[in-house]
Order: C-alpha cells, then sequence, then structure tokens
C-alpha cells in the first residue's frame, strides 16, 4: 500500500520536473537552485509521511486483531464482520470503513486522531517549506534593485511566483501531478481562488488563538450563519471576505489575513493589538450526544441549570463544542446552542449558564479531555485537574470528579444525541 505511494511520489515528481524542462530553460539560476532544493525537500516530506502513517497502520491492525480476539470470546459475530471490514479497508488504503459498531468506535476515533496529528505536522512542514522558498525570492529581488539590475529583480519575481504556483499546486494535490496517483498518506490545502471560495473555506471552522495580544484568548468560531463568535460563545459581530486572503469580522473592525499554508492567519483588531491563530481540527466539534454508562446502557446522565448533574434512563442530549479553555479538548453546552456548560465545582458535575464576563476558572472547570478506551467507550478528564475523572456516585445519584476511578464508574459511552 504505502510502498506503491512512495513510488508514486518519486516518479510523480520526477514527472513533474521533465515537465518543466523548458520552463527551467529559461529560469533564473537562483530560482532554478530553489526548485531543486524544494523539490527534493517536498518529495522527502512526502515520503516521511506516507511510511510514518503505514506504521501507524500496521499498529491500528495489530490493534483490530486483539480487538477480534475479545469479540470472539463474547461470540459478536456481528462485531466480527464489521472489524474484518475495517481491517479489510485500512490495509489497502489506509481508511477506516463506514461501520459503526460501538466495539470499534473507540478504537477508531484515537486512530484517525493520530492519523490526523501526523498529517498536520507534515503540512506545517509543508507551510514552511512554502514560506523560506518565497523569503528567499523576495530577498533576492531586494538585493538585485538595490543593485540596480530591476529586470533581473523582475526575472526573479516572474520565476518565483511560478515555482511558489507549482510548489502550493503540488502541496493542494497531495503531491500529485500529471500521471502521478495521490498519496493515500496526505492532506490536501484548499484551493482558494476568490473571496466565495474563502468564505466556504471559513464557514463552521473554528481557529485557535496562540498568541498576541487583545480581548480575543482562546478561540474564533466562524458560524455558517455569517456571525463570528469568540472564546465562550460571546458575539463578534458578521464576518466577509475581501478577496481570497484576506477576511473582515465587520462589528469588531477586525481585518484577518491567511498564510501560506492556510492553516493559520493574524488577526488585526480595531484597538491596535494583533492575535495569530491556527486551525482546529477536533473531531468532536459540533456532535449532539448524550452521556450513558458504558457497563450499564440503562444509566445515563440528566441535567439541570443551577443543579448537580443526576444519573436516570433519560439521557439529556448535549452538544460538544471546541473546549473553553483549550479548543483542542471539549466542553459539554446544555441544551445545545444555549450557553450553558457543565462544569465541575467542589468535584461535583454541574450546569451553569455562561457568565457575562467568563472567567479563567469557569473555562477550565468547563473543559474536559476526552480520553478514548480500545472498546470505544471514553473516559472524562478535567483539563485543570489531570488523573481526575468524571465519575457516578451510585449512592448519591451524582457525578462526581475523582482521581483515578474505577473503570466501571468512570467508563462513559457518546451515544448520538436527538
Amino acid at each position: 500500500m504505502c510502498l506503491g505511494s512512495t513510488w508514486y511520489l518519486v516518479v510523480g515528481w520526477s514527472f513533474i520536473c521533465w515537465w518543466a524542462a523548458d520552463v527551467r530553460a529559461e529560469e533564473h539560476p537562483v530560482v532554478g537552485v530553489l526548485r531543486e532544493t524544494a523539490g527534493k525537500t517536498m518529495a522527502e516530506l512526502e515520503t516521511d509521511e506516507v511510511f510514518k502513517e503505514a506504521e501507524l497502520a500496521k499498529k491500528y491492525l495489530a490493534a483490530l486483531d486483539l480487538l477480534e480476539k475479545k469479540l470472539a470470546a463474547e461470540g459478536d459475530l456481528d462485531g466480527i464482520v464489521g472489524l474484518r471490514e475495517e481491517k479489510k479497508a485500512v490495509a489497502e488504503n489506509g481508511t477506516a470503513s463506514g461501520h459503526s459498531g460501538t466495539a470499534l468506535v473507540g478504537l477508531r476515533g484515537k486512530y484517525l486522531q493520530l492519523r490526523e496529528d501526523l498529517r498536520r505536522e507534515t503540512d506545517k512542514e509543508r507551510a514552511k517549506l512554502l514560506a523560506g522558498v518565497k523569503q528567499a525570492v523576495t530577498g533576492k529581488e531586494s538585493e538585485l534593485v538595490k543593485a540596480g539590475d530591476v529586470d533581473g529583480a523582475l526575472e526573479i519575481r516572474r520565476d518565483g511566483e511560478r515555482l511558489l504556483g507549482e510548489l502550493s499546486k503540488d502541496m493542494a494535490g497531495s503531491g500529485t501531478g500529471a500521471g502521478m496517483a495521490a498519496s493515500p498518506g496526505s492532506v490536501s490545502l484548499p484551493e482558494i481562488r476568490t473571496a466565495e471560495d474563502l468564505r466556504a473555506f471559513l464557514a463552521g471552522s473554528v481557529w485557535k488563538v496562540t498568541g498576541g495580544s487583545g480581548s480575543i484568548r482562546s478561540r474564533i468560531e466562524f458560524g455558517m450563519d455569517g456571525n463570528a463568535t469568540a472564546d465562550d460563545g460571546r458575539k463578534l459581530g458578521g464576518w466577509s471576505c475581501d478577496d481570497a486572503r484576506t477576511f473582515r469580522i465587520s462589528a469588531a473592525g477586525n481585518t484577518g489575513v491567511f498564510g501560506p499554508g492556510w492553516d493559520s492567519f493574524e488577526l488585526s483588531l480595531a484597538d491596535g493589538g494583533k492575535v495569530s491563530a491556527t486551525k482546529v481540527t477536533n473531531p468532536h466539534h459540533g456532535r449532539t450526544v448524550r452521556l450513558r454508562l458504558a457497563d450499564d446502557a440503562k444509566t445515563g446522565l440528566s441535567f439541570s441549570k443551577g443543579r448537580p448533574a443526576r444519573t436516570s434512563q433519560e439521557a439529556d442530549t448535549v452538544r460538544m463544542v471546541c473546549g473553553l479553555s483549550d479548543p483542542d479538548h471539549v466542553s459539554f453546552e446544555y441544551p445545545p446552542g444555549r450557553g450553558s456548560y457543565l462544569r465541575h465545582i467542589k468535584y461535583v458535575l454541574n450546569c451553569h449558564e455562561r457568565p457575562d464576563q467568563m472567567t479563567p476558572l469557569f473555562r477550565e472547570d468547563a473543559t474536559f479531555k476526552v480520553v478514548p478506551l480500545d472498546d470505544g467507550a471514553v473516559r472524562l478528564e478535567a483539563v485543570n485537574f489531570p488523573g481526575f475523572f468524571l465519575a457516578v456516585d451510585a449512592g448519591k445519584g451524582q457525578v462526581v470528579l475523582r482521581k483515578d476511578p474505577g473503570l466501571p464508574v468512570s467508563r462513559f459511552r457518546l451515544e448520538p444525541g436527538g
């Protein structure tokens, strides 16, 4: 599977180089050197990603083999059938099947998350490569202009833009060119050429604020309804796209400009501050679920504003969103879309309405790390109390926060909600 993909990567880049021979014959020597080094680096990144994905798939298949033995011992034939189709899909092209058996969900989720992390790291390296080429081209342009060689600077700019376009196309197609097969281990960058393309890319996305100053501290979400929100659901105003690189959040007067890899942007705020943000890929964001005990399907969790969470046979539906204190983790909103969140207070899980002035303590108390288990169940760990997990206190019928609680009372299933 992956060795074949590697062969396509090497042959494909060679084809691109042959195809562009006439172009390079007239190309500025400086850009020619950049083309050679950047092409080699791009091929190395793609090849390294393929082999890493192959190793990850190998480990996932081994975990699926262990799970099949467990299902066999339980006499679960339907589960085994779905499991084998999953193994076939992964072995053939590295992708997961469409089966949704409970035994598969947690294990698959962990695999997909690790694969996404791997791809994200490779994309960052690709973006750095583009930025480095652009910086080298700009630097040489400036050097020639200062030396009085304007025609040479224009030649550098023309050939440099052509090279950047070819490299970006190569990235957008995951290393694909004419006569070249796509690698199953690669991630496509969006092809954005107009303001409408950018709007489609932004709609529904979440971005983690990673630096800078200003009132936005945690995250920015671009709603499908054309409104942007920050941190805890606080409204920032309507958002719109100026062109294929910039957008505005109108009510707040903020202007954002994207970087070359489409996974980050810089936002200039109306008050003069600036923040940078990176794209969040959180598989749980936007899911509506019911929380039930994994080992007791009849026991779920129900909620009321201002009161501790209770166990119940009728589990309430909550909406999972990117975590209030860390968008890579999750917060639970109840009722969905109403701005109240589940949070732990004095080691008891409560449902509290979002305060007008969100505090760091509220954010952290309402953010949990989803820890997947092999059988599809999950544990929910408090981000501000590492090692403390939500657990059911059967005696009081409450959900509490406990350090290293027993598995039966701290294993939950994220049952799809209505």
